[in-house]
């Protein structure tokens, strides 16, 4: 791991701050999905919607993808986390 010192404002490290902690925040929720091999473009860190329908509702949750592996069964396994782009 890399260290070097940085120099900024207290406003800067403020929003530095908020946005780790938010990011920390949205990611606490993992998932992972089992796809066709018809999604082999997809790679990590691309971001998805993806619609979660229950009996009661339905909503687009927006993923990041930490791992795409194509592994016995011709699935493709994908791994990752929620992801709001207001937090960046």
């Amino acid at each position: 791991m890399l260290e070097l010192p940085v120099v900024m404002s207290d406003d800067e490290a403020k929003r530095a701050a908020w946005a780790i902690l938010a990011s920390a925040w949205v990611e606490r929720d993992g998932f992972e999905l089992l796809l066709s091999p018809s999604f082999l473009a997809l790679d990590p860190g691309d971001v998805v919607d993806v619609e979660k329908i229950t009996e009661s509702l339905s909503a687009i949750i927006r993923l990041r993808l930490a791992e795409v592996d194509l592994s016995g069964g011709w699935l493709l396994r994908l791994k990752g986390v929620t992801d709001d782009p207001i937090v960046w």
